[in-house]
């Protein structure tokens, strides 16, 4: 198998041969291309046939490469973008644009926003080109909404009857005034469970069916986790 490209060659060892791993092999290269910014990249593969021994070729038209002329951030009021992005954006002025640079500083952004207690930030981005001269030169926006903050202002335990309440305290790091994060919410539940002397321990099933958390007017959740002990095995 050989891709050729302008005045250079790469030639990949002997291996299967079908029509679906030649349209499959366009699609990766597409999208390694596409990763690095050539988004009208296109791939002509060529297929030769010399007495059972097959050759692949792989033409590849990079086309012109999308870079970014700006990038701005706007919406992020309480963290800075060196909190946001400590290892720094993937999308950078003077450098490659591609949609899945722009996936990961969003998945990077929200993640960091969520755990600081921020679960309904939001993210979204804009690409335009400067201008028509310069159609794959772009002015970059993220825009951010971040939402209210959510602090724990209590963390109760249901349905102890036996148990101490410093076991409890030992499997879950929730505190009041911290921020609220879903991670270690469903961090507890599982170190609960772990613990061995529990029939089930859940987050309060509302929550849970909804698949989101619901913000109150001071920022404030009352953080609810329900315990059925276990009557066959018991621990003080």
């Amino acid at each position: 198998m050989t891709v050729e490209q302008k005045n250079r060659w790469w030639i990949f060892s002997h291996g299967r041969y079908s029509q679906q791993l030649v349209r499959e092999s366009v699609k990766n290269l597409e999208r390694i291309y596409q990763a690095e910014g050539y988004s009208s990249v296109k791939i002509a593969p060529q297929v030769n046939n010399h007495g059972g021994d097959i050759g692949v070729t792989f033409r590849v038209d990079e086309g012109p490469r999308d870079t970014v002329e700006s990038l701005r951030v706007e919406g992020n009021e309480t963290r800075p973008i060196s909190q946001l992005a400590p290892s720094g954006l993937k999308v950078v002025e003077g450098q490659a644009y591609s949609q899945k640079r722009v996936d990961d500083d969003r998945s990077m952004i929200l993640a960091n926003y969520l755990t600081s207690g921020y679960l309904n930030a939001s993210f979204r981005a804009t690409a335009a080109p400067v201008d028509k001269h310069h159609p794959h030169e772009l002015v970059v926006v993220y825009h951010i909404t971040e939402g209210p903050q959510v602090r724990i202002a209590r963390v109760q335990t249901l349905g102890l009857r036996h148990t101490k309440q410093m076991v409890i305290n030992r499997a879950v790091p929730m505190r009041t005034e911290q921020p609220l994060r879903e991670d270690q919410m469903l961090i507890g539940e599982n170190e609960l469970y772990n613990v061995g002397i529990f029939d089930w321990s859940e987050i309060d099933p509302q929550w849970k069916e909804a698949n989101i958390f619901p913000i109150i007017p001071e920022s404030a959740l009352r953080a609810t986790l329900g315990i059925l002990e276990r009557t066959v095995k018991r621990r003080g």
